[in-house]
């Protein structure tokens, strides 16, 4: 089993600080939240990719891959009603699956409860229907790229679309792509009322 820990309890330290001491305390890898580098991963270039990268490297850690995806950028939405929106955030996942690839990181954590939660005017099956299009279209992208999609049910407190694993698991099933998969975080399991044995 591998040990890793996201950037974003540091978001206030430099990278390197970071790495160094995350690597210190002993974790095999580290999971990057875009929003700690920029609010829009596009401007984050070449070079700074590369530095993640090397970073990593210097002080042997995994970049595991990323999380907290749309979290600083303004106008995203999985389930918006308005299709020009959808697609603008589709493309801007897949530019964070290439910048994922890019600083050698394979898995995208999907949560982001606010761009992902259902307008009051939109239908739960609509809201469905609009994510599974989404995911469907970046897990072939992520494809080309060996990444994988890793959705993660989110407390009822954070989100009002897909709270539990068993949900999580019936898109991934109707999304089936291989690429699009499952991530179970131990908090948000909690909220589902069910007894831990």
């Amino acid at each position: 089993m591998k040990v890793s820990i996201c950037n974003e309890i540091f978001k206030s330290w430099r990278l390197e600080e970071t790495f160094e001491h995350i690597s210190r305390l002993g974790y095999d890898g580290i999971e990057i939240a875009p929003f700690t580098i920029s609010n829009d991963v596009r401007r984050i270039g070449r070079d700074k990719r590369e530095e993640i990268r090397d970073l990593a490297s210097s002080y042997d850690l995994e970049i595991v891959g990323t999380h907290w995806l749309l979290v600083g950028s303004e106008g995203l939405h999985i389930t918006h009603p308005d299709g020009n929106i959808r697609r603008s955030t589709q493309r801007y996942l897949f530019e964070l699956i290439r910048f994922t690839s890019d600083i050698g990181g394979r898995i995208l954590v999907f949560g982001s409860p606010k761009q992902r939660s259902i307008p009051d005017n939109v239908s739960y099956e609509k809201a469905w229907g609009y994510a599974r299009e989404i995911f469907l279209a970046c897990s072939r992208f992520a494809e080309d790229y060996g990444a994988i999609i890793a959705f993660e049910p989110l407390t009822r407190r954070s989100t009002n679309f897909i709270n539990t694993a068993e949900e999580a698991i019936r898109l991934i099933e109707d999304v089936s792509h291989p690429n699009f998969r499952l991530n179970l975080d131990v908090y948000s399991m909690l909220d589902e009322g069910k007894p831990i044995p």
